[in-house]
């Protein structure tokens, strides 16, 4: 999950500074405001993805059955 936060957190940062210098915005203010827009998307996929994780997890676990009584009880002669 880290390397696709990384990821998509880089194509966000040149994403975002070109739509900045696009709108004429000067380059410090493109470059700031693109890195902080990276920030909080590495930020927000890495809590996104612990949560599908644990959203997952809980799911495979729920749908295991509890086991059986009848293989705790000993046998009757």
């Amino acid at each position: 999950m880290r390397r696709a936060a990384a990821i998509l957190a880089v194509v966000a940062f040149f994403g975002m500074a070109v739509i900045g210098a696009a709108s004429g915005a000067p380059p410090f203010t493109c470059a700031v405001r693109a890195l902080a827009g990276a920030a909080i998307t590495y930020v927000l996929m890495r809590v996104a993805g612990r949560i599908v994780v644990n959203i997952l997890v809980d799911a495979i676990v729920g749908s295991v059955p509890p086991p059986s009584e009848e293989k705790d009880r000993p046998r009757e002669q």
